[in-house]
């Protein structure tokens, strides 16, 4: 289960499409977890990102050994 998902994205201070961009990790989780295991984000604009990073992902998950067992199998396999 995904417990929090951030995106902090290096924006300049006029930027408004934070959420569009966040949408990319949102999809990849999707396909990988399900809607389920979603849970809410945090979108963020930032003045910068260590080593000139555009977008900086934090994922916390919490692991169910049964689930994981299938997501090596299958879903990791085809990113």
């Amino acid at each position: 289960m995904i417990v929090k998902l951030g995106v902090y994205i290096a924006t300049p201070a006029d930027f408004r499409e934070h959420p569009k961009v966040a949408d990319g990790a949102s999809e990849l989780l999707l396909s990988i977890f399900g809607i389920e295991r979603l849970s809410p984000r945090i979108v963020l604009g930032v003045s910068s990102i260590p080593l000139g990073m555009p977008v900086e992902v934090e994922l916390v998950l919490e692991i169910e050994p049964e689930r994981t067992r299938s997501l090596s199998n299958q879903k990791w396999r085809q990113l």
